[in-house]
């Protein structure tokens, strides 16, 4: 709208023209501000949770793992039992080729199952082991996230504040808002804690 009326005629003229150029830059500034506050987002909170969410693609990778594992020992201890079984109800003449077959056959299902049973408890115990660090850092991861983008909004309201009440005191003569300098300390100290935290990786020169 202020781009449109700078280019008719009136926009051209004395008064018209300095108050479209005064609204037209305060536009610009305030685009810019909600172009920052994205990247304030992504890099606090957006990419952070999408670089968590990978956490739980590797928790489900393990747990599919574990239960092909612990298929693979029943089937083993459901072959053994089987074998077992034909071998206790069956006679076999002493030193007989189908007696040492049987015996060769319980002895590799056996190896199988010790094997399989070894596949499992080990993926087994390391989940055991780091679920519980996974679940208790989900507070803390999230608090930090939460916590960045609140104080990348409370910085974006701030710059809006400084350039609208610039807007208004250029229109009016007349400042817009109170000095307060205590806020603009607050402001730069949020600003600070945002570059500082470490969910923002490399992206943390960004945020400005």
């Amino acid at each position: 709208m202020a781009s449109d009326a700078r280019a008719s005629s009136h926009g051209k003229t004395e008064p018209l023209k300095t108050t479209m150029e005064v609204l037209g830059g305060t536009m610009e500034e305030m685009a810019a501000h909600a172009k920052t506050l994205k990247a304030n987002h992504d890099a606090t909170f957006s990419e952070p949770m999408k670089r968590y969410s990978n956490v739980y693609k590797h928790v489900e990778f393990h747990a599919r793992q574990r239960e092909l594992k612990l298929q693979e020992f029943e089937k083993q201890q459901g072959r053994l039992d089987k074998l077992e079984r034909k071998q206790s109800t069956t006679s076999y003449p002493s030193q007989n080729s189908s007696l040492a077959g049987m015996q060769a056959k319980l002895e590799l299902t056996h190896r199988s199952l010790s094997s399989s049973r070894a596949d499992y408890d080990r993926i087994h115990q390391r989940m055991m082991q780091e679920l519980p660090q996974v679940l208790d850092g989900r507070v803390s991861y999230f608090e930090h996230c939460l916590q960045a983008a609140i104080e990348a909004r409370v910085l974006y309201y701030r710059d809006c504040v400084q350039s609208l009440s610039w807007c208004v005191e250029q229109l009016t003569g007349t400042s817009g808002v109170a000095e307060d300098h205590e806020l603009q300390t607050t402001s730069d100290k949020l600003l600070d804690e945002i570059r500082a935290l470490s969910i923002v990786g490399g992206s943390a020169g960004n945020v400005t």
